[in-house]
């Protein structure tokens, strides 16, 4: 199980994503120091609600991460990511 959570294809490697991954404590929150935040991207299929929440909840930290907003390539496997307006 944790090699399937672990490995990504070479396809999304631009993504430079981190996993967490806690044996002991298992799911749930976790703390980390805010400044390592520095950005979120809000799904493609994300419903309308939830991204207000994200997008409100970044507007109230400190230091504020960057939004981008994923989208569909249309002529090949995969997503673009870009900046929010």
């Amino acid at each position: 199980m944790e090699g399937t959570l672990l490995t990504k294809s070479n396809l999304w490697s631009y993504e430079k994503e981190w996993r967490i991954i806690e044996h002991i404590k298992g799911v749930g929150k976790y703390s980390f120091p805010p400044q390592l935040l520095t950005g979120v991207i809000i799904g493609c299929q994300m419903p309308d609600a939830n991204k207000t929440k994200i997008i409100n909840w970044a507007k109230n930290r400190n230091p504020k991460p960057l939004l981008y907003k994923a989208e569909v390539k249309k002529r090949e496997f995969g997503l673009k990511i870009k900046p929010m307006e």
